[in-house]
Protein backbone atom coordinates (compact mmCIF):
# COMPACT_ATOMS: atom_id res chain seq x y z
CA UNK A 1 0.00 0.00 0.00
CA UNK A 2 2.84 2.34 0.86
CA UNK A 3 4.43 1.53 -2.49
CA UNK A 4 1.27 2.45 -4.33
CA UNK A 5 0.99 5.74 -2.47
CA UNK A 6 4.60 6.58 -3.27
CA UNK A 7 4.02 5.79 -6.94
CA UNK A 8 0.99 8.03 -7.08
CA UNK A 9 2.92 10.88 -5.51
CA UNK A 10 5.77 10.38 -7.96
CA UNK A 11 3.39 10.44 -10.92
CA UNK A 12 1.78 13.63 -9.63
CA UNK A 13 5.19 15.28 -9.26
CA UNK A 14 6.17 14.30 -12.81
CA UNK A 15 2.89 15.68 -14.20
CA UNK A 16 3.35 18.96 -12.33
CA UNK A 17 6.89 19.30 -13.68
CA UNK A 18 5.79 18.58 -17.26
CA UNK A 19 2.88 21.03 -17.11
CA UNK A 20 5.08 23.66 -15.51
CA UNK A 21 7.81 23.30 -18.11
CA UNK A 22 5.28 23.43 -20.94
CA UNK A 23 3.81 26.64 -19.56
CA UNK A 24 7.27 28.14 -19.04
CA UNK A 25 8.34 27.39 -22.60
CA UNK A 26 5.13 28.85 -23.99
CA UNK A 27 5.12 31.98 -21.87
CA UNK A 28 8.73 33.03 -22.32
CA UNK A 29 11.24 30.31 -21.50
CA UNK A 30 14.36 29.82 -23.55
CA UNK A 31 12.30 27.85 -26.07
CA UNK A 32 9.34 30.25 -26.33
CA UNK A 33 7.09 29.45 -29.27
CA UNK A 34 7.85 31.88 -32.15
CA UNK A 35 5.22 34.14 -33.65
CA UNK A 36 4.26 32.94 -37.13
CA UNK A 37 4.09 35.59 -39.86
CA UNK A 38 3.05 35.52 -43.51
CA UNK A 39 5.54 37.77 -45.31
CA UNK A 40 4.80 38.92 -48.88
CA UNK A 41 7.73 39.90 -51.06
CA UNK A 42 7.78 39.67 -54.88
CA UNK A 43 7.99 36.76 -57.33
CA UNK A 44 9.45 33.56 -55.91
CA UNK A 45 13.18 33.56 -56.61
CA UNK A 46 13.33 37.33 -57.21
CA UNK A 47 15.86 39.57 -55.48
CA UNK A 48 13.18 40.81 -53.07
CA UNK A 49 11.98 37.26 -52.31
CA UNK A 50 15.56 36.18 -51.59
CA UNK A 51 15.97 39.19 -49.28
CA UNK A 52 12.85 38.19 -47.34
CA UNK A 53 14.01 34.57 -47.14
CA UNK A 54 17.39 35.65 -45.81
CA UNK A 55 15.65 37.71 -43.12
CA UNK A 56 13.45 34.73 -42.19
CA UNK A 57 16.50 32.48 -41.88
CA UNK A 58 18.37 35.09 -39.84
CA UNK A 59 15.48 35.43 -37.38
CA UNK A 60 15.45 31.68 -36.81
CA UNK A 61 19.24 31.55 -36.47
CA UNK A 62 19.34 34.22 -33.78
CA UNK A 63 16.19 33.16 -31.94
CA UNK A 64 14.37 36.42 -32.58
CA UNK A 65 11.03 34.74 -31.90
CA UNK A 66 9.63 35.11 -35.41
CA UNK A 67 8.81 32.23 -37.75
CA UNK A 68 8.39 33.79 -41.18
CA UNK A 69 6.83 32.17 -44.24
CA UNK A 70 7.82 34.17 -47.33
CA UNK A 71 5.04 34.48 -49.93
CA UNK A 72 5.77 34.99 -53.61
CA UNK A 73 3.61 37.55 -55.41
CA UNK A 74 3.60 40.11 -58.21
CA UNK A 75 4.45 42.67 -55.51
CA UNK A 76 3.18 46.26 -55.91
CA UNK A 77 -0.64 46.21 -56.15
CA UNK A 78 -1.07 42.57 -55.12
CA UNK A 79 0.86 42.97 -51.87
CA UNK A 80 -1.33 45.86 -50.76
CA UNK A 81 -4.41 43.72 -51.41
CA UNK A 82 -2.90 40.77 -49.54
CA UNK A 83 -2.30 43.00 -46.52
CA UNK A 84 -5.72 44.64 -46.62
CA UNK A 85 -7.45 41.25 -46.89
CA UNK A 86 -5.44 39.75 -44.03
CA UNK A 87 -3.66 37.25 -46.28
CA UNK A 88 -0.26 38.64 -45.31
CA UNK A 89 1.04 40.11 -42.06
CA UNK A 90 3.94 42.11 -43.51
CA UNK A 91 4.52 43.19 -47.12
CA UNK A 92 7.34 44.65 -49.16
CA UNK A 93 6.21 47.47 -51.46
CA UNK A 94 7.17 50.74 -53.06
CA UNK A 95 5.96 53.81 -51.24
CA UNK A 96 3.71 55.16 -54.01
CA UNK A 97 1.49 52.05 -53.95
CA UNK A 98 1.36 52.04 -50.15
CA UNK A 99 0.40 55.71 -50.16
CA UNK A 100 -2.32 55.19 -52.78
CA UNK A 101 -3.70 52.26 -50.78
CA UNK A 102 -3.71 54.24 -47.53
CA UNK A 103 -5.65 57.11 -49.12
CA UNK A 104 -7.76 55.03 -51.52
CA UNK A 105 -6.30 56.54 -54.68
CA UNK A 106 -5.05 55.26 -58.04
CA UNK A 107 -5.54 51.51 -58.27
CA UNK A 108 -7.04 51.46 -54.77
CA UNK A 109 -10.01 53.80 -55.25
CA UNK A 110 -12.37 51.09 -53.98
CA UNK A 111 -9.82 49.26 -51.85
CA UNK A 112 -8.35 51.71 -49.37
CA UNK A 113 -6.63 50.58 -46.18
CA UNK A 114 -6.57 53.30 -43.50
CA UNK A 115 -5.14 50.70 -41.09
CA UNK A 116 -1.91 50.54 -43.10
CA UNK A 117 1.20 51.26 -41.06
CA UNK A 118 4.84 51.80 -42.01
CA UNK A 119 7.59 49.69 -40.45
CA UNK A 120 10.90 50.51 -42.11
CA UNK A 121 12.44 52.24 -45.14
CA UNK A 122 14.16 49.25 -46.71
CA UNK A 123 15.87 50.68 -49.81
CA UNK A 124 15.46 53.24 -52.60
CA UNK A 125 14.33 52.26 -56.10
CA UNK A 126 16.19 54.37 -58.63
CA UNK A 127 15.17 55.23 -62.20
CA UNK A 128 17.93 53.93 -64.44
CA UNK A 129 17.97 54.37 -68.22
CA UNK A 130 20.61 52.28 -69.98
CA UNK A 131 21.49 52.51 -73.66
CA UNK A 132 24.48 51.96 -75.96
CA UNK A 133 26.78 54.69 -77.23
CA UNK A 134 26.04 53.68 -80.84
CA UNK A 135 22.32 54.53 -80.54
CA UNK A 136 22.99 58.26 -80.34
CA UNK A 137 20.72 58.55 -77.30
CA UNK A 138 22.19 61.18 -74.97
CA UNK A 139 19.17 62.56 -73.16
CA UNK A 140 15.64 61.52 -72.28
CA UNK A 141 13.96 63.23 -75.25
CA UNK A 142 16.20 61.21 -77.58
CA UNK A 143 14.07 58.17 -76.70
CA UNK A 144 11.37 59.39 -79.11
CA UNK A 145 10.99 56.92 -81.98
CA UNK A 146 13.21 54.35 -80.23
CA UNK A 147 12.49 50.84 -78.94
CA UNK A 148 12.45 51.23 -75.17
CA UNK A 149 12.03 48.44 -72.62
CA UNK A 150 9.48 49.66 -70.06
CA UNK A 151 8.93 46.51 -67.98
CA UNK A 152 6.38 43.71 -67.90
CA UNK A 153 2.75 44.98 -67.91
CA UNK A 154 1.21 45.37 -64.46
CA UNK A 155 4.50 45.35 -62.59
CA UNK A 156 5.66 48.20 -60.39
CA UNK A 157 8.53 48.89 -62.79
CA UNK A 158 6.15 49.19 -65.74
CA UNK A 159 3.72 51.46 -63.88
CA UNK A 160 6.49 53.78 -62.68
CA UNK A 161 8.23 53.94 -66.06
CA UNK A 162 5.00 54.80 -67.84
CA UNK A 163 4.24 57.41 -65.17
CA UNK A 164 7.58 59.10 -65.93
CA UNK A 165 7.10 58.92 -69.71
CA UNK A 166 3.55 60.28 -69.52
CA UNK A 167 4.54 63.13 -67.22
CA UNK A 168 7.32 64.16 -69.62
CA UNK A 169 5.25 63.76 -72.80
CA UNK A 170 7.06 60.72 -74.19
CA UNK A 171 4.61 57.87 -73.57
CA UNK A 172 3.13 58.03 -77.10
CA UNK A 173 6.43 58.81 -78.79
CA UNK A 174 8.47 55.72 -77.95
CA UNK A 175 8.09 52.15 -79.22
CA UNK A 176 7.48 50.30 -75.95
CA UNK A 177 8.91 46.85 -75.40
CA UNK A 178 6.92 45.27 -72.55
CA UNK A 179 9.41 42.85 -71.07
CA UNK A 180 11.18 42.89 -67.71
CA UNK A 181 14.44 44.76 -67.30
CA UNK A 182 16.55 41.61 -66.99
CA UNK A 183 15.35 40.44 -70.41
CA UNK A 184 15.66 44.04 -71.56
CA UNK A 185 19.38 44.18 -70.81
CA UNK A 186 19.84 40.99 -72.81
CA UNK A 187 17.86 42.51 -75.70
CA UNK A 188 19.97 45.67 -75.54
CA UNK A 189 23.16 43.61 -75.60
CA UNK A 190 21.86 41.87 -78.75
CA UNK A 191 20.88 45.25 -80.30
CA UNK A 192 17.19 44.29 -80.44
CA UNK A 193 16.16 47.40 -78.47
CA UNK A 194 17.62 50.88 -78.06
CA UNK A 195 17.24 51.50 -74.33
CA UNK A 196 16.09 49.93 -71.07
CA UNK A 197 14.24 51.73 -68.27
CA UNK A 198 14.23 50.23 -64.80
CA UNK A 199 13.16 51.28 -61.32
CA UNK A 200 15.26 49.24 -58.92
CA UNK A 201 18.28 49.27 -56.63
CA UNK A 202 21.67 50.36 -57.92
CA UNK A 203 23.93 48.83 -58.88
CA UNK A 204 21.73 46.04 -60.21
CA UNK A 205 23.11 42.79 -61.59
CA UNK A 206 21.67 42.90 -65.16
CA UNK A 207 23.10 46.37 -65.74
CA UNK A 208 26.44 45.42 -64.19
CA UNK A 209 26.70 42.44 -66.52
CA UNK A 210 25.83 44.62 -69.51
CA UNK A 211 28.46 47.24 -68.66
CA UNK A 212 31.05 44.51 -68.16
CA UNK A 213 30.35 42.72 -71.47
CA UNK A 214 33.28 43.03 -73.92
CA UNK A 215 32.37 44.93 -77.08
CA UNK A 216 29.35 46.60 -75.44
CA UNK A 217 29.72 50.33 -74.83
CA UNK A 218 26.84 50.81 -72.37
CA UNK A 219 25.98 54.14 -70.83
CA UNK A 220 23.46 55.68 -68.43
CA UNK A 221 21.10 58.50 -69.39
CA UNK A 222 20.01 60.96 -66.71
CA UNK A 223 17.32 63.58 -66.31
CA UNK A 224 17.82 67.32 -66.55
CA UNK A 225 16.84 69.77 -63.83
CA UNK A 226 13.50 70.63 -65.43
CA UNK A 227 12.50 66.98 -65.84
CA UNK A 228 13.37 66.22 -62.23
CA UNK A 229 11.37 69.23 -61.03
CA UNK A 230 8.31 68.20 -63.05
CA UNK A 231 8.38 64.67 -61.64
CA UNK A 232 9.02 65.63 -58.01
CA UNK A 233 6.28 68.29 -58.20
CA UNK A 234 3.70 65.87 -59.63
CA UNK A 235 4.74 63.02 -57.36
CA UNK A 236 6.16 64.26 -54.03
CA UNK A 237 7.37 60.77 -53.10
CA UNK A 238 10.02 61.03 -55.83
CA UNK A 239 13.31 62.58 -54.77
CA UNK A 240 16.35 63.60 -56.77
CA UNK A 241 19.04 60.93 -56.73
CA UNK A 242 22.60 60.95 -58.02
CA UNK A 243 24.16 57.73 -59.28
CA UNK A 244 27.85 58.27 -58.48
CA UNK A 245 30.73 57.58 -60.89
CA UNK A 246 31.99 53.99 -61.06
CA UNK A 247 28.69 52.52 -59.92
CA UNK A 248 28.99 50.40 -63.06
CA UNK A 249 32.16 49.27 -64.87
CA UNK A 250 33.55 52.06 -67.02
CA UNK A 251 31.00 54.64 -65.87
CA UNK A 252 33.21 57.62 -65.02
CA UNK A 253 30.43 60.23 -64.72
CA UNK A 254 27.58 60.97 -62.32
CA UNK A 255 23.96 60.60 -63.36
CA UNK A 256 21.10 62.74 -62.03
CA UNK A 257 17.81 60.91 -61.82
CA UNK A 258 14.95 60.21 -59.35
CA UNK A 259 14.24 57.57 -56.73
CA UNK A 260 11.50 56.59 -54.33
CA UNK A 261 11.37 54.64 -51.05
CA UNK A 262 10.68 50.93 -50.78
CA UNK A 263 9.61 49.67 -47.39
CA UNK A 264 7.94 47.09 -45.21
CA UNK A 265 4.34 47.69 -44.18
CA UNK A 266 1.78 46.01 -41.92
CA UNK A 267 -1.67 46.61 -40.47
CA UNK A 268 -2.27 48.52 -37.26
CA UNK A 269 -3.43 45.42 -35.38
CA UNK A 270 -0.13 43.56 -35.66
CA UNK A 271 1.09 43.34 -32.03
CA UNK A 272 3.52 46.02 -30.93
CA UNK A 273 6.10 43.55 -29.61
CA UNK A 274 6.12 41.70 -32.95
CA UNK A 275 6.82 44.84 -34.98
CA UNK A 276 9.46 45.90 -32.47
CA UNK A 277 11.22 42.55 -32.96
CA UNK A 278 11.10 42.97 -36.76
CA UNK A 279 12.72 46.41 -36.78
CA UNK A 280 15.26 45.49 -34.09
CA UNK A 281 16.31 42.38 -36.03
CA UNK A 282 16.69 44.35 -39.28
CA UNK A 283 18.92 46.94 -37.64
CA UNK A 284 20.98 44.40 -35.71
CA UNK A 285 21.55 41.86 -38.45
CA UNK A 286 21.48 43.72 -41.77
CA UNK A 287 25.33 43.60 -42.12
CA UNK A 288 25.17 39.82 -41.79
CA UNK A 289 22.23 39.58 -44.21
CA UNK A 290 24.06 41.79 -46.72
CA UNK A 291 26.52 38.95 -47.28
CA UNK A 292 23.70 36.84 -48.75
CA UNK A 293 21.32 39.41 -50.23
CA UNK A 294 21.92 42.45 -52.42
CA UNK A 295 18.74 43.98 -50.97
CA UNK A 296 20.27 44.15 -47.50
CA UNK A 297 23.52 45.44 -48.95
CA UNK A 298 21.51 48.52 -49.96
CA UNK A 299 19.83 49.00 -46.59
CA UNK A 300 20.70 52.38 -45.08
CA UNK A 301 20.02 52.47 -41.32
CA UNK A 302 20.48 56.24 -41.25
CA UNK A 303 17.27 56.76 -43.22
CA UNK A 304 15.32 55.75 -40.16
CA UNK A 305 11.60 56.59 -39.98
CA UNK A 306 11.44 59.06 -42.88
CA UNK A 307 8.60 57.58 -44.94
CA UNK A 308 6.12 60.48 -45.25
CA UNK A 309 2.33 60.57 -44.78
CA UNK A 310 1.72 56.95 -43.71
CA UNK A 311 1.68 56.55 -39.89
CA UNK A 312 4.34 54.36 -38.33
CA UNK A 313 3.37 51.33 -36.26
CA UNK A 314 3.83 51.84 -32.47
CA UNK A 315 6.22 48.89 -32.34
CA UNK A 316 8.48 50.55 -34.90
CA UNK A 317 8.24 53.90 -33.11
CA UNK A 318 9.31 52.24 -29.85
CA UNK A 319 12.49 50.95 -31.48
CA UNK A 320 13.31 54.21 -33.28
CA UNK A 321 12.94 56.12 -30.01
CA UNK A 322 15.28 53.70 -28.24
CA UNK A 323 18.04 54.27 -30.80
CA UNK A 324 17.46 58.03 -31.09
CA UNK A 325 16.09 58.04 -34.65
CA UNK A 326 12.53 59.12 -33.92
CA UNK A 327 12.17 62.88 -34.55
CA UNK A 328 11.26 64.94 -31.52
CA UNK A 329 7.92 66.72 -31.91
Amino acid sequence: MALKKTSVIAIIIVIVIIVGLAAWFTLGGFGAAPVRLKWAECATGSVAWIGGSVFAKTCMKHGVGLEITVIGSTCSVENMHLLREGKADVVHDIFSFARDCYYGQGKFVNASNPNLRAIVWKQSNVLGIVTLAETGINKLTDLAGKKVVVGAPGTAVYIQNMRVLEALGLADKIIPEEIDWTQGCEALRDRRVDAVMSFTYVPNTPSQQLFATPGINAKLIGLNETEIQILTSLYPYYVEYVIPPNTYPGQDYEVHTIAQPVGYFCNADLPEDVVYKIVKAIYEYYPEMAEESVIWAHFNPELGPKLPEIPYHPGAIKFYKEVGLWPES
